[in-house]
C-alpha cells in the first residue's frame, strides 16, 4: 500500500503547541480527510452475527488487542497462541478490506494491576502490564516486534503497525527496522517524533508528505 499525506487546513488561532487540522490521506484504496470516524472490528463482528440493512462504509477500520503480561508471555512461548494470533489477523484484513485505510493495533497493557485484598487475604492476584513484561527483557521486546510485524506482513495488512512500547521513539524504530523487513506492497506507519520543533515545521507545512 502506498501513501500520500497533504495537510488541507491548520487552526492558525490554535494556542497549542499541535493545533489542530484537516489532513488528506491518500492509499492506493481510497482517500481520508481527518477528522472521520473509524469502525473497529467489534462492529464488524457484530455486522456479522446480527445482520441489518445498515452497512458498514467507513474509510478508516481499526483492530485492537490488549494484551497483558500474561498473554504476551504464552504468545513468545506457545506456537499455538501465534498461530491464533495471524487467524485473528487474516480475518481482520478480510473485513476491513474495503477501507481505504485499517490497521490491525497490538498495544501492550501500560498499567499493573495490584493485587486485591480482603479481611488481610489476597482475593485476585496482581496483574502486570504488557508494556512491564517487555520493558524487563531487551530479548522478549525483540521477539515480540519480530514476530508481531511478521505476522501483520503474513497477514496480508496494508499497514504495518508498531505498538508504543514505552521506549524512546528512536530505540522502538531501530528495534523494528531490525524486527521485520516488509515487502513493498506494505507500508510500516510513518514516525513522526513529536518535539516542539517537528510540531511547529508539521504544523506550518503544506507540501505532500510520502511514504
Amino acid at each position: 500500500m502506498t501513501f500520500e499525506v497533504r495537510v488541507r487546513s491548520v487552526d492558525q488561532e490554535s494556542p497549542y503547541a499541535y493545533p489542530s487540522r484537516r489532513v488528506e490521506i491518500a492509499t492506493s484504496s481510497g482517500k481520508v480527510t481527518t477528522p472521520d470516524r473509524a469502525a473497529t472490528l467489534y462492529e464488524y463482528n457484530k455486522k456479522a452475527s446480527v445482520p441489518t440493512n445498515v452497512p458498514l462504509d467507513n474509510n478508516v477500520s481499526l483492530a485492537v488487542k490488549r494484551p497483558n503480561a500474561a498473554t504476551l508471555a504464552k504468545f513468545l512461548e506457545e506456537n499455538g497462541v501465534a498461530r491464533r494470533w495471524a487467524g485473528e489477523m487474516r480475518g481482520a484484513a478480510r473485513r476491513m478490506a474495503y477501507s481505504a485505510l485499517s490497521a490491525y493495533l497490538v498495544q501492550p497493557t501500560t498499567a499493573d494491576v495490584p493485587a486485591k485484598k480482603k479481611d488481610g487475604k489476597e482475593v485476585a492476584p496482581a496483574v502486570i502490564s504488557g508494556a512491564s513484561y517487555l520493558r524487563s527483557s531487551p530479548e522478549k521486546m525483540e521477539s515480540f516486534l519480530r514476530i508481531l510485524l511478521r505476522l501483520q506482513v503474513d497477514a496480508g495488512l496494508g499497514v504495518v503497525a508498531v505498538p508504543s512500547s514505552g521506549c524512546p521513539c528512536r530505540s522502538t524504530r531501530r528495534r523494528s527496522g531490525k524486527s521485520a523487513r516488509p515487502p513493498p506492497a506494505s507500508a510500516p506507519s510513518p514516525w513522526l517524533p513529536l518535539t516542539s520543533s517537528t510540531r511547529r515545521e508539521a504544523a506550518s507545512s503544506r507540501r505532500p508528505c510520502r511514504f
